[in-house]
């Protein structure tokens, strides 16, 4: 059965944004692993294409109960032509800029949590066991003088 018209336009609107988001999400992985060592990155881009193809398996047998259009490719293409020509300036630049404000932020972020999740009183609490521990390690290793006997 052919889908109405206006099943067949919210199809290929959303096969649009789909190639949108396909390559969005692959600029952002590049964006991620681009420091890291090769084999990591090798790593990174297979688990990416692997959840790309379940993301798209599941996006295409929910898009319209199982319809899957023979314009398929055409119009994920010309959703990532539309990023890629559009918007793919804008993204890279506005990745840079979180990174730059995530360099900012990453130390007060840090502290603030720790002090959520660890006060002062938990620390020491959890802090004792090793510092019982240290004292006995120093007095099992003391260094004894050879003329008493003792310290």
């Amino acid at each position: 059965m052919i889908p109405p018209l206006i099943d067949e336009v919210k199809i290929i609107f959303y096969l649009i944004l789909y190639g949108i988001f396909l390559l969005s999400t692959y600029d952002i992985v590049l964006f991620i692993t681009r420091r890291l060592k090769k084999l990591y990155r090798i790593i990174g881009h297979i688990a990416f294409f692997i959840a790309v193809v379940v993301v798209t398996i599941k996006f295409t047998y929910s898009l319209h109960h199982g319809y899957i259009p023979i314009i398929f490719p055409i119009f994920l293409l010309l959703g990532g032509g539309i990023y890629l020509f559009l918007l793919k300036k804008q993204m890279v630049k506005g990745l840079e800029q979180l990174l730059i404000l995530w360099g900012f932020l990453k130390k007060p972020l840090k502290k603030a949590i720790v002090y959520l999740f660890y006060p002062q009183e938990t620390l020491r609490i959890l802090g004792y066991p090793f510092r019982k521990m240290k004292e006995t390690w120093r007095l099992f290793f003391r260094k004894t003088s050879k003329e008493t006997g003792s310290d």
